[in-house]
């Protein structure tokens, strides 16, 4: 077949890749336009066009697709299906109609539920028991065409957002590319999503990523894994000095019961530090947590305990 593919993060190449094994001819990669990273604010190309220009795919990164120099760009490549998945652009009604096969797109989530951009931070933030992939023809509305395929998969004990997000691009760029592939056969069957159960991931915001310490501890242990590795949940280490305190990224770690009730329980309050030798426990707004793994700032990752050997943190501290 012919195909345009519109992606943009890193995570979407493996799924390209699974296209281009098949055989199939790529005619063009859209994806986001080039940032200005850095100190000298200088131009960089996504992860995606770097990918599109190492297999000779010509690459495009409109501003945006509302533009009717587009539309026409689009009829001139005639391609017979669009394959989008994390492109990050709604998709204008006249350009949906080009393709006889029409815009198929790849959702890391069992729709309806976690409609938008942020479906697996959003669906272990909310103790989802299971979760999967889906495949919609697209329409004029945010993640609300009908389906042609789907794969559910349980949420696995302690997986955070980086192991779950790889399981599922595994098991969706396959299902993804054998539903193009029925679809151009004429076997694939579009059905209506459900009415009820529609939810919205909406994006993270920079200030959902601060740890509430007064929260009970599984709360924040959901925090921790759907912000895990990027862009990471995150607190404050009080300065010895009394300079700025530190942030410290929290990566992983363990619930611990705690005895007492609501308000810290016995042991200190929320955000105390309860231990800190070996190993960093810390006070909950019920129970307590155990590090495992953070990340100081401007520091790289680390065992807990290699942190504690240069963290002079002690019990009874509190983190903010």
């Amino acid at each position: 077949m012919r195909l345009v593919f519109m992606a943009s993060p890193d995570f979407a190449a493996p799924v390209l890749n699974g296209f281009l094994e098949r055989g199939h001819e790529i005619a063009a990669l859209y994806t986001m336009p080039r940032a200005k990273k850095g100190r000298g604010k200088k131009s960089r190309p996504s992860p995606m066009e770097k990918r599109g220009r190492e297999a000779g795919i010509p690459v495009r990164a409109p501003l945006s697709l509302k533009d009717a120099s587009e539309t026409r760009i689009l009829e001139k490549i005639k391609p017979d299906a669009a394959l989008v998945f994390a492109y990050g652009r709604m998709i204008p009604p006249e350009m949906l109609a080009i393709p006889p096969l029409g815009f198929v797109n790849l959702h890391l989530s069992l729709l309806p539920r976690w409609r938008g951009a942020a479906p697996v931070a959003r669906a272990l933030w909310a103790g989802d028991k299971e979760t999967g992939v889906s495949v919609m023809r697209m329409d004029a509305g945010l993640d609300t065409g009908p389906l042609l395929a789907q794969r559910r998969i349980p949420i696995g004990f302690g997986e955070d957002c980086g192991a779950l997000l790889a399981k599922l691009i595994a098991i969706g760029g396959e299902i993804f590319a054998e539903t193009v592939e029925e679809l151009a056969r004429g076997k694939a069957r579009a059905a209506p999503q459900a009415q009820k159960g529609a939810t919205y991931a909406e994006k993270i915001r920079k200030e959902e990523c601060r740890i509430d310490w007064s929260k009970p501890a599984d709360l924040i242990m959901r925090q921790l894994m759907a912000l895990s590795p990027k862009p990471g949940a995150w607190c404050l280490i009080p300065s010895e000095k009394g300079g700025a305190p530190t942030r410290l990224r929290i990566l992983r770690a363990q619930r611990e019961e705690r005895a007492g009730g609501k308000g810290g329980g016995a042991g200190g309050g929320g955000g105390e530090i309860l231990e800190a030798g070996e190993s960093l426990k810390i006070a909950c707004g019920r129970d307590a947590l155990r590090i495992e793994r953070a990340q100081k700032e401007g520091r790289n990752a680390m065992p807990i305990g290699d942190f504690l050997r240069g963290a002079r943190l002690k019990a009874g501290c509190r983190l903010l």
